[in-house]
């Protein structure tokens, strides 16, 4: 179990820029008017020859939610 030290050393780690993240967001943000799923936004990353897993895709809107990113 994660103590609150170890969340708090976590939570302030730096948030790495991959061409993956860029995408996404970039694809979210042309998008903002439409309900995407995380289907849509790997078949866009695939159309762009980017390789990206389910589990990346649903982990970076995850992050984008928390953090509360605005578009």
């Amino acid at each position: 179990k994660i103590n609150n030290k170890e969340a708090k050393a976590m939570a302030e780690r730096k948030t790495y820029i991959t061409k993956t993240r860029t995408e996404i967001l970039e694809y979210l943000k042309q998008n903002w008017s439409v309900t995407v799923s995380a289907s849509d936004i790997k078949k866009h990353l695939e159309k762009k020859e980017i390789k990206a897993n389910t589990t990346t895709i649903y982990r970076y809107l995850d992050k984008l939610a928390t953090d509360g990113t605005d578009m």
